[in-house]
């Protein structure tokens, strides 16, 4: 039997060994729809928040939201008895890490509207008044 073939047939029986209801999106928690952000809730007070490179109180910490923050929810997963959250600040996705859930809070966050180079302003500088020291000549009106 090829390598192929035996894949197919173990894939195959392990779907005939699992039940049909536990392939159900009811009892599926991997189905379950997560929250699109998070604010930083629960801390005490002064304190901000770890991030971890991995999901682990020991993971190495990476960087710290304060309470009130808002992020990004990249996805959640339990490890060992306690929920963890990959999570990235909506003002800058670089910062991104691994949090304890329980300071996570499911929150609303309207993103800013991307700029639209068309709605810069027209002309050189000094024809906008962009250059307040500078007149449409090009000489400068500071003093010396």
């Amino acid at each position: 039997m090829t390598r192929r073939a035996a894949s197919v047939a173990v894939a195959m029986l392990f779907l005939a060994l699992v039940p049909a209801g536990a392939q159900t999106p009811e009892n599926d928690t991997t189905a379950a729809i997560e929250p699109e952000f998070f604010e930083v809730n629960g801390l005490s007070p002064g304190d901000d928040l770890n991030l971890r490179a991995n999901a682990s109180p020991t993971g190495m910490m990476i960087g710290r939201m304060p309470q009130g923050s808002v992020v990004r929810n990249l996805g959640c997963a339990e490890v060992g008895k306690h929920r963890w959250c990959k999570i990235a600040d909506v003002n800058k996705d670089s910062l991104q890490g691994w949090a304890a859930a329980r300071y996570l809070v499911e929150t609303q966050y309207d993103e800013p509207e991307p700029l639209d180079p068309t709605d810069a302003p027209e002309g050189e500088p000094g024809e906008t008044g962009d250059y307040p020291d500078i007149d449409n000549s090009g000489a400068s009106i500071l003093p010396d």
